[in-house]
C-alpha cells in the first residue's frame, strides 16, 4: 500500500481484483442456488413430507366482542375458531380439504370453564391455538389443534379440543360435535384476584 500526502493509506485494489471478487460471489451464489434446487428435487422425488406447495398458518386476532384463530388440525386439515365475547359461545369450523367446504362444526360455551362470567357482561377474553399430538383411537381422531381461551376479569384460562371422523367428513358429510374442556386453571395467584 502506498501513502497519500496526509499519511493516509491508499488502497491499491485494481479493477481486475474487483472483477474476481464479484465473479467469485456470483459463482458461489449459483452453486448455492443449484444445491437448493437439487435438494428440493431429491426431497420431492423421494416423496418427502416436506411439500413446498402447501403452506399452513396459525394465527389469532381479538376484537372487542369477537376473537378468531386458525389452527392445523391433522395432516392438512385446517380449522377456524370463533369466540363470541358477548355470550361465551366458541365454535370451531373444520374445513374439508377435499371439497374446500365446511366439514365439521364443534361448539361449547366457555363461560363456566372461565370462572362463571355472565352473558352480556363486558368480558375480557383472548384466544389462541396450539398443537398437541394425541394418540389416535380408531376412526375418531383427536384434533391436534387445541384452542386456549383466557378471561382477564376472572383470571382463568381453559383449553378445549375435539375429535372428528375424517373419513366421514371426506365423504362430504358435515359433522357436528362438542368442543371438550381439556383443562381449566387460574392464571393469577388467589391473593391478586381478591384485591
Amino acid at each position: 500500500m502506498s501513502q497519500t500526502k496526509n499519511n493516509v493509506p491508499k488502497n491499491n485494489v485494481s479493477k481486475n481484483d474487483v472483477r474476481l471478487v464479484l465473479l467469485g460471489g456470483l459463482l458461489a451464489s449459483a452453486l448455492v442456488a443449484a444445491g437448493v434446487m437439487l435438494g428440493m428435487g431429491l426431497s420431492l422425488a423421494k416423496g418427502s413430507d416436506f411439500d413446498l406447495l402447501k403452506l399452513h398458518a396459525s394465527a389469532s386476532s381479538t376484537g372487542k366482542t369477537v376473537s378468531l384463530a386458525t389452527g392445523l388440525v391433522n395432516n392438512g386439515d385446517e380449522a377456524v375458531y370463533i369466540l363470541d365475547h358477548l355470550n361465551g359461545n366458541l365454535q370451531c369450523w373444520l374445513i374439508n380439504n377435499r371439497t374446500n367446504e365446511l366439514g365439521g362444526v364443534y361448539r361449547t360455551n366457555v363461560l363456566a370453564a372461565l370462572g362463571g362470567g355472565k352473558e352480556g357482561q363486558d368480558a375480557d377474553l383472548v384466544m389462541t391455538t396450539g398443537n398437541f399430538e394425541f394418540n389416535n383411537r380408531g376412526g375418531t381422531i383427536p384434533a391436534q389443534s387445541i384452542v386456549y381461551v383466557a378471561d382477564g376479569n376472572t383470571g382463568q384460562a381453559a383449553a378445549f379440543g375435539f375429535t372428528f371422523n375424517k373419513a366421514n367428513i371426506q365423504r362430504g358429510n358435515v359433522e357436528e360435535g362438542e368442543l371438550t374442556l381439556l383443562m381449566s386453571y387460574p392464571i393469577r395467584e388467589n391473593q391478586l384476584r381478591e384485591q
